[in-house]
């Protein structure tokens, strides 16, 4: 099975305020969910409790959380949100 990414401006806008080593951190990690080609990827990126607008699943990369709108096999990563103010 085969999923794909797709990065919304957003994503890149709320990424490139964090510090670079997060940055890497958070690129390296997506990078490495994207090769995983069968359902366990949802051990990674997990469903929310409640959708938070169109937000339905989280990925946690270190003290940040990525949102993302899962729709069948396209992951649309909407945002990235430190963790202390990600549920606020």
């Amino acid at each position: 099975m085969e999923f794909k990414f797709t990065f919304l401006p957003e994503f890149h806008k709320t990424l490139k305020k964090l510090p670079k080593d997060e940055q890497e951190q958070i690129v390296k990690k997506i990078s490495d969910i994207s090769k995983i080609k069968d359902q366990s990827i949802f051990r990674y990126i997990k469903p929310l409790a409640m959708s938070m607008g169109r937000w339905t699943h989280r990925l946690r990369v270190g003290n940040n959380r990525i949102f993302f709108q899962v729709i069948g096999n396209n992951f649309e990563i909407h945002n990235v949100i430190r963790r202390k103010d990600a549920y606020k």
